[in-house]
């Protein structure tokens, strides 16, 4: 069986930036390292001191192979997990070959150059600028990791590449195998009404001829199937069938339990491998409404770039982001632009959350034939890393392309569907599904209109972190009065802000902390409500921007990079609860001794019947706390009505008792299942005022 040992740890480093190192030869056993440093792999180098640095890092460690007689018959290779993004790597003065790409992991046979004792290994990594490229070719498939407009200097043509993600980001392995290794395990899953079949193809690679006996089972189910199989020398594929009956499928939380499989493939004494999997179907019809397991569902979903530097994306800072994400009753996840680490989509299959998956194209790239056929060769080992995890649903070939959706487009859409028909595909995501009326155009209010309906993939608007985090970025001269400059670079938008929204910094920072998290927080309820009230007529799904910051910055994010809260998240926590009770108001000012008039909608995106649930209103001051309704109701599964006669049910309004103070008040809606559980809240601030001695409410005279 394999042995996989680390070779992660101290590594000597040495930053080539006159690019010289080849010339003086720095693969050699004996280069001169005395003027290198000490780095700890794995790491983006700009985490461990290299600050702002682009170009040429080489890497260099030594390590031991106990002792000739562990060689003997063993195959032997070195495992790169991540590099970005040009890669050259030499093992005791011979080159083993070149790499490209970010996120994929690549291995070199060495076999016939390892050595019993001490082993050398170097590697050379380029991660450049784009230079003459910049901005409109790019030929650097990074993603968000490379241009994007939060990023570090944001989309500043100056300033948007600093702070580059360049290193040896994750684990580098040496494997030692004996003459047949499994290269990849796939598992395609095929519903049937009480059965699954699974389909299995093992690629192998053999190292001679030989006959084998090789066997894949099902842990859970304790059922599995052998087959005699010969293998001739390099890359072979063993295709396997296996019924699963009264499956248990996988299921988004909100939906069901995300249940899990373990298949185990085994090549006679030489290798095994274990995958996990999932039992889903996911389907989408041409209006674009959304079947999971022939479910009927509705996206809740939000945009996530977790880290701008993936070496300090940790399991906890994984298993934390996903808890935030189902506290904010979020369903679904847009890795936006990029290919995150591996450990991410684990932990989104066991937490039961539906992932879109972006390739790594933001923007505009080089349309030239050796691009396209790089970017084609890229996609492809983006769809085969990641291709057994239920939780993705979606592959997206590119986010916000011009010229490329004509020439580049269409051809990575073919790619992925010959790998993948299974899931999903979109060319792009294009502007025109990326609406942001109060940021980036007109009012708050054009979502009225229900742009970039039915499927809606970006909207938001941005907010500042807390004071804390704001200390933490910026100097205090330049936190305020604000330095404009700086605070671009970490991504503020001024015009957006100042001339689009409307806002205004206020007379301090602490005001104006409060006011851009006020307006983003009003600018999520109002879009979001207007959005869900029109679930399934006319909307079937959204995608808020964005979940949390990438690094220390000012974005659209609701949680800040230290993962702190700003207002808006309390306010996508209740948007997004699966139960919500949505209140379209004639009017926010009232005259006490009015009526509270609107409209009212009722949605549940939870797939059973709520019987019996208790529905109550109270209006809540400083000072004044009255109840104005209560009544019990049933709430159809996975719907949207209209209720306003239900709630209307002490007459054709809400009647605002006498004798309440002036000032401000919250109108707070509570609904409690048939067991008195509180199942979800909703609130709406309006205003309360006397009306001078003597004058009427005009509306008070009719019954609407």
């Amino acid at each position: 069986m394999r042995k996989n040992t680390d070779l992660n740890g101290k590594w000597l480093c040495f930053p080539d930036k006159d690019e010289t190192g080849e010339k003086l030869r720095f693969f050699d056993i004996s280069a001169d390292t005395s003027s290198w440093r000490e780095m700890e792999i794995p790491s983006n180098w700009q985490v461990a001191g290299l600050n702002d640095y682009s170009g040429v890092v080489w890497f260099r460690k030594e390590f031991q192979v106990p002792s000739a007689k562990y060689q003997e018959n063993n195959t032997y290779f070195l495992r790169f997990k991540g590099i970005d993004y040009f890669a050259d790597v030499w093992l005791n003065g011979k080159k083993l070959g070149s790499h490209e790409g970010y996120f994929q992991p690549f291995e070199f046979d060495v076999t016939d150059i390892i050595k019993e004792g001490k082993n050398i290994l170097v590697v050379r990594v380029n991660s450049p600028k784009e230079g003459k490229n910049w901005p409109h070719n790019k030929r650097i498939i990074k993603g968000v990791f490379g241009h994007h407009d939060l990023r570090p200097g944001a989309w500043s043509p100056e300033l948007g590449q600093s702070l580059g993600t360049g290193g040896i980001w994750n684990n580098v392995e040496l494997i030692v195998a004996n003459e047949v290794l499994i290269k990849d395990v796939k598992v395609a899953p095929k519903l049937k009404k009480n059965e699954a079949k699974v389909e299995v193809k093992v690629e192998v690679k053999a190292y001679s001829t030989v006959d084998i006996s090789s066997e894949v089972k099902i842990i859970e189910t304790k059922k599995g199937q052998k087959k005699k199989v010969t293998l001739k020398k390099g890359i072979n594929f063993i295709k396997f069938q296996l019924p699963i009956r009264n499956p248990k499928l996988w299921w988004c939380w909100d939906q069901g339990e995300p249940n899990l499989y373990t298949l185990e493939a085994e090549i006679g004494e030489f290798d095994k491998q274990t995958v996990r999997f999932g039992l889903r179907e996911i389907k989408v019809d041409k209006n674009l409404n959304w079947y999971l397991n022939g479910r009927r569902i509705f996206i809740r979903g939000t945009n996530i770039i977790p880290e701008e530097y993936l070496s300090t994306y940790t399991k906890e800072r994984i298993e934390k982001d996903l808890k935030l994400a189902r506290e904010a009753n979020v369903n679904a996840l847009r890795v936006h632009a990029h290919v995150n680490r591996k450990e991410f989509y684990e932990a989104c299959d066991e937490a039961g959350i539906l992932v879109w998956q972006d390739f790594a194209l933001q923007w505009e790239y080089d349309n030239s034939k050796e691009f396209i056929d790089n970017a084609k060769r890229q996609i492809k080992d983006m769809v085969n890393l990641l291709y057994n995890h239920p939780s993705i649903i979606i592959w997206c070939c590119h986010n916000e392309p011009l010229k490329s959706r004509k020439k580049m487009d269409p051809l990575l859409y073919k790619e992925v569907k010959k790998l993948d028909q299974s899931r999903v595909i979109f060319q792009s995501s294009n502007f025109a599904e990326h609406p942001y009326p109060g940021w980036f155009m007109g009012k708050m209010e054009y979502f009225k209109s229900l742009p970039a309906k039915p499927f809606v993939t970006e909207f938001g608007a941005q907010a500042l972190p807390c004071l804390g985090t704001l200390k933490k970025m910026f100097k205090e001269n330049e936190l305020w009065p604000p330095n404009w400059k700086e605070y671009a670079f970490r991504c503020f938008t001024y015009e957006q802000y100042f001339n689009i929204a409307g806002e205004e910094t206020g007379s301090s920072i602490e005001e104006f902390i409060e006011k851009s998290q006020d307006y983003q927080s009003k600018l999520l309820k109002f879009s979001i409500e207007t959005y869900r009230r029109h679930k399934f007529s006319e909307i079937t799904g959204l995608f808020h921007f964005m979940l949390n910051d990438p690094w220390p910055c000012i974005s659209y994010s609701v949680l800040d990079y230290f993962r702190l809260p700003k207002k808006g998240f309390e306010t996508l926590k209740k948007a997004y609860q699966p139960v919500l009770l949505i209140y379209e108001p004639e009017r926010s000012i009232l005259s006490i001794g009015d009526k509270i008039r609107g409209t009212f909608y009722l949605v549940n995106d939870l797939p059973k019947k709520l019987k019996n649930c208790r529905v109550k209103i109270c209006l809540q001051g400083k000072e004044d706390k009255v109840n104005l309704a209560e009544f019990k109701l049933d709430i159809e599964l996975n719907s949207c009505k209209e209720v306003t006669n239900q709630v209307y049910s002490l007459g054709n309004s809400l009647p605002i008792p006498e004798g309440l103070t002036e000032g401000d008040y919250i109108l707070v809606f509570s609904i409690y299942d048939d067991s008195n559980a509180l199942l979800s809240r909703n609130d709406y601030a309006i205003q309360l005022k006397n009306l001078p001695e003597g004058i009427a409410d005009f509306g008070a005279v009719f019954e609407w």
